[in-house]
């Protein structure tokens, strides 16, 4: 999905139109949060504890611009560090760059669509699986 020669920028290079980028907390995608923790879309579009690297693959893959801000925190997941700026909005025209996700509320969606068939976790997900069968013995009859 994504190519080593991608750059991710990172807070020390943000200048000042990036600052104008809508910002996403990977709990807004967080299945596992309720709406008052910060979840701000549908469950059913939700995915279980997204991380920031997890999304900016997704960015990548869907050639969003993104600055990753790593040592911000949302106020009510403090634990949980980080947050990306993205760029949805030409600068110039105020139209979007990517007619996929027009606003902040589709990427959402389209992250929480996306993030389960990354190969991290469809690879975890298989690894998980295979563990817990071969923990599992066979009976003896008496």
């Amino acid at each position: 999905m994504i190519s080593a020669n991608q750059k991710v920028q990172t807070i020390s290079e943000l200048d000042p139109t990036q600052k104008k980028w809508k910002v996403l907390y990977p709990a807004y995608i967080d299945s596992t949060k309720k709406i008052d923790q910060g979840r701000a879309i549908p469950l059913k579009h939700c995915v279980e504890n997204p991380t920031i690297q997890e999304m900016s693959e997704i960015l990548q893959y869907l050639k969003i611009r993104h600055v990753i801000e790593p040592h911000k925190a949302y106020p009510k997941d403090w634990i949980n560090p980080g947050r990306i700026r993205v760029q949805l909005l030409d600068d110039d025209s105020s139209k979007p760059l990517n007619e996929e996700v027009p606003n902040k509320k589709k990427l959402m969606m389209k992250m929480g669509e996306l993030i389960p068939k990354l190969k991290s976790r469809v690879n975890a997900a298989s690894s998980t699986t295979t563990s817990a069968k071969a923990g599992k013995s066979k009976k003896k009859n008496r």
